[in-house]
């Protein structure tokens, strides 16, 4: 058995996955579908982005 990590950064506008092992590495950056502007109150966040990264990364 191989062991492998991984590491996840993730903002409001993009998530940076980056994955490996001792002999490989696959690194991919996944943007949000909305774009930033700031606002005055609560806006809610982006669940799709947040499902579509952690669905990128599940092994």
């Amino acid at each position: 058995m191989t062991t492998f990590h991984a590491v996840v950064w993730m903002d409001h506008s993009e998530a940076h996955v980056l994955m490996f092992d001792r002999e490989h590495v696959e690194a991919q950056r996944i943007k949000a579908r909305s774009h930033h502007t700031p606002k005055h109150g609560h806006v809610g966040p982006d669940k799709d982005f947040f499902s579509r990264s952690r669905s990128r990364w599940r092994v």
